[in-house]
Formats: structure tokens, sequence, C-alpha cells
């Protein structure tokens, strides 16, 4: 179950009606980056989800990654094609000047869909060539609909979580999950 702000879910409609070529979704820890980017890619039975490697000290995406992700796309497609790079910003700072090369010199009809939680550590020049958009956080109301969704019934924790997590669906959803 997904669970997105109104705001959020016009901008995923629209994105779906003119998807641009590269995009970049922000918002904060927790908000469902990913969830929103793959609301937007599912039009497509072609998508290619990057995420970081992560062990217990870091989390990074490696040039080797970027480039092998090059060759994927050198194709030619005649649908839409979607890469999602989910927190982009753990690229490494060779891989974004090698991701650099696939915004300027796309293949046909592929579509980037980036994430990040602090577009900031993107390069410039990455960031000049994407369109951004930023996810708002859901409503309490939303936040209170989704923990009873969740079964969460008891009022003290409910109150804890949506101190905790209110606003962010994805952050409430692990809070549940993970006691």
């Amino acid at each position: 179950m997904s669970v997105i702000h109104e705001e959020t879910k016009a901008l995923v409609e629209r994105l779906n009606r003119d998807t641009p070529q590269s995009l970049l979704l922000t918002g904060p820890l927790g908000i469902g980056l990913l969830t929103i980017a793959s609301l937007v890619s599912e039009s497509s039975p072609s998508t290619i989800i990057i995420e970081p490697e992560k062990t217990p000290t870091t989390r990074k995406i490696t040039v080797e990654r970027i480039r092998n992700l090059y060759q994927e796309t050198r194709s030619k497609s005649t649908t839409k094609q979607f890469i999602i790079v989910h927190e982009a910003d753990a690229m490494t700072s060779s891989a974004q000047t090698a991701f650099l090369k696939l915004l300027e010199e796309p293949g046909t009809n592929i579509h980037f869909i980036l994430t990040s939680h602090q577009p900031n550590t993107l390069l410039p020049t990455i960031l000049s060539r994407v369109q951004q958009h930023a996810a708002r956080p859901i409503t309490r109301h939303q936040s209170e609909e989704y923990l009873t969704a969740l079964g969460v019934t008891d009022a003290t924790k409910r109150q804890q979580l949506l101190f905790i997590a209110s606003g962010l669906p994805e952050e409430l959803q692990h809070l549940v999950d993970d006691e």
C-alpha cells in the first residue's frame, strides 16, 4: 500500500503524461522516494533500478555499476525504458562523472529518474540536466489512516509513531515492522 500526499500524486500523474528525459525526486528520508519513482515508471514494462551497495559503514554506487548501466542502455528501444537511480547522492564522484555521459547522450526512449535526500551532494552539472521535483510529506490525517491500515490500534503507540515519523510513510512502515 503506497500513501503519498495529494500534491505529489498530482505530480506523478503529470509526469506520467509528460515524462521528462531526466528527473530528480527529492524529499526527506522516509518519505518513500523509490515508491514515488516506481509510480512514475509503472507505465513501462522495462525499468532498471540502481541502488547503493550497502556495507555496515557505507553506501555507494560505484563507477563500475554506472559503466555497466551505460552498456545496458546502448540498444535502441521502441518503448519507454526507465532507469531509476535510487539514492543518487550515494554515487561516488567518479560514478557521477560517468553518469553525466548517460545524461548527455541518452539512448532512444530512455528516461532517468534519480532520487535523493541530499541533492546538494550531486554535481552541479547533473543538477543542471534534470528536472527537480520535491515530494511532499503526507498529512497528519493520512498518517493516522495509514497507521490504521497497518493495524496499529494502541493509542500510545500511535502517538509515538506520529511524533517520530508523521508525514513519512516509509518510516512509519519501517517502525511498525521493526518494534
